[in-house]
């Protein structure tokens, strides 16, 4: 990658994070500081990851993270993110499966009193994943090339 093409991503990446938190809902400015955009430590954590997931990684990276790293909810639109989580099973050939996860900050299960944050999965089953990866971008459609 050039200088170049490099300044040209990060300059994407700073662009897409502005508007993000300009995006943010429930904002207002000071009125002192019209420019001046608000947003919590939670929610630019969260923006950023997403951002910086967009980012090539080293050959050498595979490409996973820890789960912990992982964000939660997208602070715009308030909605689950889905992506790619590795659920360690015994039972499983390889000791674990690659599954579409996402947060679920409040669930209840039938046979719980209460609600509690969890990982939840495409298995429609909560799932505990170590690790996650963002998803694949989708093929191209025809014509599209």
């Amino acid at each position: 990658m050039t200088h170049d093409e490099t300044v040209e991503r990060v300059d994407g990446i700073v662009h897409r994070v502005c508007v993000a938190v300009a995006e943010l809902p429930d904002r207002t400015s000071p009125e002192d500081e019209p420019d001046m955009m608000l947003v919590n430590h939670d929610e630019l954590s969260t923006i950023l990851r997403i951002a910086l997931s967009a980012l090539p990684r080293a050959e050498t990276d595979d490409g996973w993270r820890t789960i912990e790293s992982a964000p939660k909810t997208d602070p715009v639109n308030m909605r689950a993110l889905p992506f790619l989580g590795w659920c360690p099973d015994k039972t499983a050939p390889l000791g674990g499966d690659i599954r579409v996860i996402w947060w679920e900050p409040v669930m209840q299960r039938a046979d719980e009193t209460s609600p509690r944050a969890r990982w939840y999965g495409d298995r429609d089953v909560e799932e505990r994943p170590t690790h996650w990866r963002p998803l694949p971008a989708p093929p191209a459609q025809a014509g599209e090339r």
